[in-house]
């Protein structure tokens, strides 16, 4: 949740952060793997993910098909069906 304050707060103030964050949603995770590259590209740490996925109630990465970094700074998760 802060960290979304944060990016909005950044959005708001930068340009050049504006940019950086609001250039399309980034895929962070793809079949239960982390892309690190993302992760990498958009300052977050692997934490920062898995913190945001048990606010959504998601107790292992293993779970995730998908997980997307969106242009708001809000983190959406795709979960394989059970």
């Amino acid at each position: 949740m802060a960290i979304n304050t944060l990016r909005s707060y950044g959005k708001f103030k930068s340009r050049s952060f504006r940019k950086v964050v609001a250039d399309g949603p980034k895929k962070l995770a793809d079949h239960g793997k982390v892309v690190g590259k993302e992760l990498d590209r958009k300052r977050m740490i692997l934490e920062d993910l898995r913190e945001s996925l048990r606010e959504k109630g998601i107790d292992d990465l293993s779970k995730v098909r998908e997980a997307y970094l969106e242009i708001d700074g809000s983190i959406s998760v795709l979960q394989y069906e059970e």
